[in-house]
């Protein structure tokens, strides 16, 4: 969302931010120096009945034109009550399944019913939520020039992390179940066993973190993987790594995938993923009904293929002319937001 506002003509487009409980400080400061708003609501699964009661309020005051809400189930049912006669709503499609499935169900007559602009991130993510009424899919981007190969960076992070010779294989993503960890864990046991010189660096956290911990240390790997936690220069994360591995369970877009793919990385990554992501040949997409062994021989595949540093730059190039470059997407979604609109202007 960030990435598209940054993007945006902020003299034709000014944007509301309203959030579930907290944002991060960096990012309130950034859209408050762009002369926007921020608005900090109720805790939306805790305290529901006051969040609506609070976006209504804001929506009512504030002479908006377009609520632009993004979610992954029939929840935001919350949002177009709330939003209801004070503005068009976009309802945005991020993932495809597992979330809120029983109040996905319960909820889903009433939401599918109220919704008039229907999006997307992918077409998967659209069809799981949507089904079969009309949608338009809105194209996540990056900024690629942020993910050009620089072997300074790569030399920098191998250095600060005591990297001397060993393939590293990165994971990106919150640590929830989604993601697929123990059985990310389970392939690199396999690597490792087979390839000494490799170790595992896991960027992010979250809910599933200390239960992630405990199954490396039952498995004797403590050694051989590493927790970086969460870093604000993961692109030189992705430059210093050899192979990136994604075994998610679900993946609506998987925008990870991209970035690593801007920095030259070949990528491993599960069949749930949508296809339209791979824009480069070292990208493999392997079936989660496979096991651990055949998932560690195409990782070792992928450590023992050379790619040279300067194959790592023009990767970027092909992503930067690519639909998920954010120039391109912040176009894309400007121009939606007119086209819907029928109108130009300056709009809140």
């Amino acid at each position: 969302i960030l990435n598209n506002y940054r993007n945006f003509n902020h003299e034709k487009i000014h944007c509301t931010f309203i959030v579930n409980e907290s944002i991060d400080s960096e990012f309130e400061r950034e859209i408050l120096t762009l002369g926007d708003q921020v608005f900090i609501l109720a805790n939306r699964k805790k305290r529901t009945i006051t969040y609506i009661k609070e976006l209504h309020s804001i929506a009512k005051k504030g002479g908006y034109d377009i609520a632009h809400v993004h979610g992954n189930s029939a929840t935001m049912l919350f949002e177009l009550i709330a939003l209801k006669g004070n503005c068009r709503v976009i309802c945005q499609a991020h993932t495809t399944g597992g979330i809120h499935s029983f109040m996905n169900r319960l909820l889903y007559p009433l939401f599918i019913s109220m919704t008039e602009l229907r999006v997307a991130c992918s077409s998967e993510a659209g069809f799981f939520l949507f089904k079969n009424k009309s949608f338009e899919v809105l194209n996540n981007g990056i900024n690629s020039q942020r993910y050009l190969f620089d072997v300074k960076a790569r030399e920098k992070i191998r250095k600060n992390n005591g990297i001397n010779g060993q393939k590293i294989i990165l994971h990106v993503g919150s640590f929830c179940e989604r993601k697929n960890h123990s059985f990310l864990i389970n392939v690199f046991e396999q690597v490792a066993n087979d390839m000494p010189d490799t170790l595992l660096w896991l960027v992010g956290t979250g809910s599933d973190l200390n239960k992630v911990k405990k199954i490396v240390e039952r498995k004797e790997l403590i050694h051989r993987v590493k927790f970086i936690g969460t870093v604000n220069n993961v692109e030189e994360y992705m430059m210093a790594a050899d192979c990136f591995l994604l075994p998610s369970k679900v993946e609506s877009f998987g925008i990870v995938n991209i970035e690593a793919q801007a920095t030259g990385l070949p990528c491993i990554i599960s069949d749930v993923v949508p296809k339209n992501v791979k824009l480069l040949n070292n990208v493999k997409f392997v079936s989660l009904r496979e096991n651990e062994r055949v998932w560690a021989t195409k990782v070792e595949e992928a450590l023992l293929g050379e790619v040279s540093y300067n194959e790592r730059k023009k990767a970027n190039e092909i992503v930067k002319k690519s639909e998920f470059d954010i120039k391109k997407t912040s176009e894309q979604l400007q121009e939606y937001y007119f086209r819907i609109l029928n109108a130009k202007g300056v709009y809140s």
